[in-house]
């Protein structure tokens, strides 16, 4: 299994990475724009 990881092409680990990070973006939009006392400073 993780020899078939590494192996994988860089395609893979590019969308793989990007899919985490778009996952990580939104769900710390998500959390902040449903907490109303969060406030950011002008």
């Amino acid at each position: 299994m993780i020899l078939l990881l590494i192996a994988a092409p860089a395609g893979y680990w590019t969308a793989l990475l990007g899919a985490f990070g778009g996952a990580i973006t939104g769900k710390t939009w998500w959390v902040s724009a449903r907490e109303p006392h969060v406030s950011y400073p002008d």
